[in-house]
């Protein structure tokens, strides 16, 4: 990303997620409908979505998305931030996955918010810590 320029940026992030599935008895259906977004100071750098699966039990899935948007303009403080940041060798971003998944009986949305830290803004980036926060909404059908 060039952030001295004032000409709009079209970021895109390589994304991959683990779902794991740890129960021996029903598998899960990924549908349709999800979300990845990345943040940087609340400002959308990055938007994709997860393809629908089947998920077996007992089994560990990997699927990698695409998260980019075209042409956005970043405001002075986020390309502050951001410019600061990579100098510094530490670019925090938020990353957040949403994603409605069916039982047998039951639809949910699995949700996960991860605070993620590159070492610069490029396709060699490498993600310094990671804090990820998972929750799950019970739409009770």
């Amino acid at each position: 990303m060039n952030l001295t320029s004032a000409a709009p940026i079209s970021p895109e992030f390589d994304v991959t997620v683990r779902s794991t599935n740890p129960n021996r008895k029903i598998g899960i259906y990924y549908l349709k409908e999800s979300s990845v977004k990345v943040y940087c100071d609340g400002e959308m750098l990055g938007y994709g979505v997860l393809p629908d699966f089947y998920q077996p039990r007992k089994n560990v899935t990997v699927v990698r998305t695409t998260a980019a948007v075209s042409a956005v303009l970043l405001g002075g403080a986020v390309k502050t931030e951001l410019s600061n940041a990579q100098s510094r060798g530490r670019v925090p971003l938020v990353l957040t996955v949403e994603a409605p998944v069916e039982f047998k009986t039951r639809a949910i949305t699995a949700k996960a918010k991860c605070d993620v830290v590159l070492d610069k803004l490029s396709d060699k980036a490498q993600i310094l810590p990671k804090h990820c926060h998972t929750a799950l909404d019970f739409l009770g059908r």
